[in-house]
């Protein structure tokens, strides 16, 4: 079945995942585009040839809007946002709707122009659901039996999205695939952890985050991310501890992030705790 057709098919029901996913925040940002027009994305699957210039243009853009030469730094930020709105949509149909989006490279693209404007996931409509899915049945949908068949197949659709992306930035240089892996990684956990606190749900959030991050035999599998709960005064709030950094404190003026891997102990409580009390101001 070709993208298109699977679009056609079940385009309306995954668009109406989207906008609820939309009302959660703005950045949570999918359309069911089969065919989105190639000189304003950049797909995953499409990064050699003319698709590998463009991947020099999107860095340069970032390199811009940082103001950075740092071509590390920038790499890394890139590939974190690029991630975070190609796959968000993806990770908030499955947490909200229990929907696993096809993220067939060559039919996924994602339109962002490196800054701080939200980004634009195209996907191509065709998905997995559970026997009950209202669509179930339709042209396009698949139908697993359970939520743990459901969960594996999120899991070999990130991968399969993310391995082209993650080949391409390690052709570009300067980054190691295993960072570029784990920074996939950091960014679907993460955001499952995120979305649980927008729907209200943590803990399932937490749970489906901890099973991306320690599936055994995982591109994905991380041993040095986790959860951990951190209170200042009346807030108390569980953080999502990643295993890569997105080196943006090699930015002028650039700082550890308090999730930072890269932090020791000391200074992460700190810098929690003044986070934290701001909340409670």
């Amino acid at each position: 079945m070709t993208g298109a057709l699977a679009g056609a098919a079940t385009g309306a029901s995954l668009d109406s995942t989207f906008d609820e996913l939309r009302g959660l925040s703005a950045y949570i940002n999918g359309r069911v585009d089969a065919a989105p027009d190639p000189l304003s994305t950049l797909a995953p699957g499409k990064l050699s040839g003319e698709g590998r210039r463009r991947l020099d243009l999107a860095l340069e853009l970032v390199r811009s809007h940082y103001e950075s030469a740092d071509r590390h730094a920038t790499a890394m930020l890139f590939h974190a946002g690029y991630a975070f709105y190609g796959l968000m949509p993806a990770v908030g149909a499955y947490l909200v709707a229990r929907r696993v989006s096809c993220l067939d490279p060559a039919h996924t693209a994602v339109s962002w122009g490196g800054g701080d404007d939200p980004g634009l996931a195209h996907v191509c409509g065709a998905f997995t659901a559970l026997p009950d899915d209202p669509a179930a049945g339709d042209v396009g949908v698949s139908v697993v039996d359970g939520e743990a068949e459901l969960r594996d197949r999120l899991h070999d659709e990130l991968v399969r999205w993310s391995e082209p992306l993650v080949d391409a930035l390690r052709e570009r240089g300067p980054l190691g695939r295993r960072a570029l892996q784990l920074g996939v990684a950091d960014v679907v956990a993460g955001g499952l952890h995120w979305i649980g606190e927008l729907t209200g749900d943590v803990e399932r959030g937490e749970r489906e985050g901890r099973a991306v991050i320690s599936r055994e035999g995982s591109l994905l599998r991380s041993t040095r991310a986790r959860f951990e709960e951190h209170s200042a005064g009346s807030i108390v709030r569980r953080l999502y501890m990643r295993a890569s950094c997105c080196l943006s404190y090699r930015l002028a003026d650039g700082e550890y992030c308090m999730t930072c891997p890269l932090v020791d102990e000391g200074e992460r409580a700190t810098k929690v705790s003044a986070w934290l009390i701001t909340l409670d101001a």
